[in-house]
Formats: C-alpha cells, structure tokens, sequence
C-alpha cells in the first residue's frame, strides 16, 4: 500500500477505532455525548492480482477507502476514480448493528481479462473453468434488515456484454449478451443470448419472481445459500438454434453430427431455482416442460411436437429428468434419466428408461433421410432400460461404450424386415421373394453388455414363413453377429399345423450364424442338426402354423414375462 492515510481517535488514553462499537451514551451526560467519529481513510491504495507462479494477473489502482465510526452506526465508502478507461466501482452506505440494518447503493462498470478471471478461477477452486473476458455493467441499492432481507427494499440493474467463457477443455461460451433488472421480489430478463459451440440460445423478454435468501434465524451468519431463497420463471419461453461446430466434448460431436449440425429447438415451460449449502451459486434448478417443440433439421419432416415433461432437477452432483413424453413420428416416447457426479467426468454415472408406442419407422427413416429402398419399416413399440457407471482404472473402462448395462424388449408390427440380412437369406432358402412376400411382425428381447448385444429371443413371422433366434450376440463396434436361428415356412403341401412335432422338427431348418452382419454369405450360415433344434422352438412353429404366423397375444405375454425376468 501507498499513500495511506489513517485517523485514529484517542480518548482517555484509549484508541477508539472504527471497528470499535461504542455504547450510545445517555442524552445530557457531558463529554460523552460527542458525536465527532473515529475515522479510517485509505488512499490511493494499489491491488494486485498475482498469479502462482509470480505474473502480474490485474491491478485495480486510484481505490479510495473511508469507513466512519459513529455511536449508533458504521459509515462507509469504497470506491474507485474513474480513469480513462472508465472503470467504475462505487459502494457506499451505512451498517447499523444493533437491527442489522444495512443501506447499500452500488455502482460498477469493469471490464474483465483472461489473465485476471484465470487468476480468480485458481484461487477460488472452480474446477472445469478456466478464464471470462468481457464486460459488466451494474447498479443497485439495499435498505433493510438482514434478517430479514426478503423484506428489504432493494434493487438491481445488470448488464452483461462481450462475454466469453473457457473451460480448461474448450470454450463454453463464445459470447453472452444477458441484460435484467429487478426490484422488490420482482423482475425482468430485458435481453438474454447465448452463442455457444453447439448452436445459439436466445430468451425473449421474460418476467420472473424471486425471494432473497434468508437466514433460519436470527444472526446465522450462513444466511445465502439457505432453501428460503428461490427464483420463480412462470413463463419461460426461448429458441436455440443449433449449428455445426468442432465442440470439445466428443459426444456432442457426435450428436451434432447426427443432427446435421443445425435445427431448431423451441421450449415453454416454467423453471424454479433455489440453493443450496453454503455456496449461494449450487443448489437445485427445476424445469417443467409444457410445450417445447424440436425441429433438428429445418429441411427435413422430422419434428418432436407436444414435449413435457414433469420437472427436470438440476443439482450440483445430479442431474435429473423425470416423466418426459413426446409425440412423433406417429407415436408416442416417453424418458426418464438420472446423471449423477455430471460435472465430473472421472465420476460421471447415469441410468436411463425409454419407452416407445406406435413408432412409424418408415417416416422416421425418411425424416433422418435414409428413406428408400432396402430400409426396415412398420410400426415399433418397445422399452429400454439402459445405464452405465463411473470410468474405471483401464483406458477401456473409461469409455461409455464399454461401461453399458441395459436390457429391452421390442415389438415390430407390419415390418419390411427384408433389408436385415440374417432374415433375407433366410426368407430366399424358404423359397420366399421380397415382393410377395407379407409384411411381417417381430419380437425381440435383450440384454446390453458394453458394445454387444445379446439376444435372449426373438421370433419374426409372417402369414408365409417365421424365423426364432433362441440366443445371439451382436457387437455393434465390430459389425460381427452370432446367433442360432431356426426358419420355417408356413405353405407347404401338408401343412405344418397338422404335424406331430417329431415330424415338424425335420421339416424346420437351423443354422448357426456367424460373421460380420454386411458381409454375410452362404459360408456363415452353418447347417444345425434337427436333433439341435429345441423343444420349445418346434411348439413356437406349431402355434405359429396354426395362427397363419400371427405373433398372438399369448407370444407377446411370454415375451412380457421373459422381459421383467431379465437381468442385464
């Protein structure tokens, strides 16, 4: 420091200084009614900001300090003189300890570098971020008690411009426009945008209610970061648009990817936020959908209309999305999920459930642009329960695909099921071609283990022909399946359904699959002796000729249960 100046008051040969709170004294008793204050004045006093290693980060120069020491209150003020560079910090006010009463006016215009917000990061310990540059412009009054500062009159003005964000892995934000003011338990988002690596979200103009913090009682010092406080969007409404871009983090990569790079996503709704613990900046955010509409790709007819979901729960170690359901496609999804340590990758876990209803794969082919020829279609009905834990020690444990754990079950009415290559040979050895052939239907059930999946059954049949899968695997990394099948046609010359079933094990047709599922050929589909078949696939074909193929209710019931006894 430099330049300091310090008045100090003596009385009696005691110092009286401004920290001190003195007794008011009776009125009319002599000396000890002065009101002249003990007094400290810092000038031109020199802050700065040093990094670690010894660099010069930031220096806030020309800071002025004055605090008043008066019988029944402090006075302060702390400032700095505006420069050239119009940096502005203004705090002023009074402080009265015996109600704890606080007057607050506050002003600030300060420009912000990386250099200086890296330095502030690595003190404060915030872990994943890394520098901010931009601009802020505030202002502000407070007048009330702090216990009870939900009650106070007060009042905000804050303009954020220019703002960049870094992680220590890539930036988070390119640039954040957010302009809001408040007062009084209510407020309004004037102008909110947000450009980011994976598209650009932007608010219109929003109200908001909110209460401030407030302690459990009376001269807990813990008074931020208590549940009393929340933030009320009653009526949040907003658009992102998404845009390609070389994102850091390589799921969102591939999402993008996968969505072209660009879309539309619009979103109702309300949110709610409320701290929690001692840091006012972590608690839990909930936000209920009520009508977000997605549109990824502007030039194709894939659209996700009449989105809501329950409440999606925001925490600082979990992050959850409860009973989501949307339309599309013909159909009907709904989502549960559950991130747990999600702002920890070395920790990240999470656990899943999907269900679909009346899924047109048809229209959703054609809305990912891979209509046409050779593509599966009919309409899907299923479950998913999928979920992974933390990275463990091996570099191949540290990737989401390996760390799977799943099980579903499907159900596939109407399908063309031709493009799948295992059923297409099958279908051609039966004698079956493609064009008069019917549509079929299929149950499938299975469990997921890292990148394989393995089947635990799954019977395909139409009015002509079914095939069953009794047990198989398929690793989607390697393209490589492996699976015994049995295959059977329904229209021979003596009809399968009048079959003992030691005779219709002769006339079924086993094969042991195995290879990559784009290269098959007759050399991987292996003979199986009739002897090998089993019992329970000959009565599935039995009950199955005597249907006309129809997957009936019954089958779906024994597909139902293997399902809930499943264990992935």
């Amino acid at each position: 420091m430099e330049g300091v100046r310090c008045d100090l008051r003596f009385r009696a040969g005691r110092c009286r200084p401004p920290i001190r709170r003195r007794a008011v004294p009776a009125a009319g008793k002599g000396r000890g009614s002065s009101t002249v204050p003990s007094r400290l004045a810092v000038r031109d006093l020199t802050v700065s900001l040093v990094q670690a290693d010894g660099r010069l980060a930031a220096t806030y120069d020309g800071l002025e300090l004055d605090v008043e020491s008066y019988p029944d209150r402090y006075a302060f003020a702390f400032r700095r003189r505006a420069g050239e560079s119009g940096e502005v910090l203004v705090l002023t006010g009074s402080y009265h300890p015996a109600g704890r009463v606080l007057e607050l006016q506050s002003e600030l215009a300060h420009r912000f570098t990386v250099d200086e917000t890296a330095a502030l990061f690595a003190a404060m310990g915030r872990r994943g971020l890394a520098a901010a540059q931009g601009q802020v412009r505030a202002s502000g009054h407070f007048n009330g008690s702090l216990h009870r500062p939900d009650s106070a009159d007060h009042s905000l003005r804050l303009e954020v411009s220019d703002l960049r964000l870094d992680a220590l892995d890539g930036v988070v934000a390119e640039r954040v426009h957010l302009a809001l003011s408040a007062a009084d338990g209510r407020g309004r988002v004037e102008a909110a945008r947000v450009v980011c690596p994976a598209g650009v979200v932007s608010l219109p103009e929003t109200p908001f209610r909110y209460q401030l913090p407030r302690p459990t009682q009376a001269g807990d010092r813990r008074a931020l970061g208590t549940a009393s406080a929340w933030l009320d969007v009653p009526a949040l409404r907003g658009v992102i648009e998404l845009r390609r871009s070389a994102h850091r983090s390589r799921f969102w990569r591939r999402v993008l990817r996968g969505l072209g790079g660009r879309g539309v996503v619009r979103f109702v709704g309300t949110a709610r936020w409320a701290p929690g613990g001692r840091n006012p900046w972590l608690g839990s955010l909930r936000f209920a959908g009520r009508g977000l509409e997605l549109q990824p790709f502007p030039d194709r007819p894939l659209k996700v209309s009449d989105i809501r979901w329950a409440s999606a729960i925001l925490t600082p170690s979990r992050l959850e999305l409860t009973d989501l359901r949307a339309k599309t496609c013909g159909g009907q999804v709904n989502l549960q999920l559950a991130v747990d340590n999600w702002f920890r990758r070395e920790k990240r876990s999470f656990q899943s459930s999907l269900a679909v209803a009346g899924l047109d794969v048809r229209a959703l082919s054609a809305a990912l642009g891979a209509a046409g020829e050779g593509k599966i279609t009919g309409k899907l009905t299923g479950q998913l329960a999928l979920s992974a834990g933390p990275p463990g020690g091996s570099a191949g444990d540290a990737r989401l695909a390996d760390r799977l754990v799943g099980r579903g079950r499907i159900f596939l009415d109407d399908g063309d099921l031709w493009s799948v290559p295992v059923v297409s040979w099958l279908f051609g050895r039966l004698g079956l071609e493609r064009q008069r052939s019917a549509l079929s239907d299929a149950h499938a059930v299975f469990t997921i283990r890292g990148p394989v999946l393995h089947i635990r059954r799954a019977v395909v049949a139409n009015p002509l022909a079914g095939i069953e899968c009794r047990k198989g695997t398929v690793n989607v990394r390697t393209h490589q399946v492996d699976a015994v099948v049995v295959a059977g046609t329904f229209v021979t010359a003596n009809p399968l359904s009048r079959l003992l079933l030691g005779e219709l094990r002769a006339k079924l047709m086993g094969r042991h699959v195995r290879g990559k599922w784009d290269e098959l050929g007759a050399k991987d589909f292996v003979p199986l002796p009739a002897g090998k078949i089993a019992e329970s696939s000959v009565k599935l074909f039995h009950q199955l000729a005597r249907s006309g193929g129809d997957l009936s209710a019954e089958i779906g019931k024994t597909f139902d249960e293997l399902f809930k006894r499943l264990k992935p």
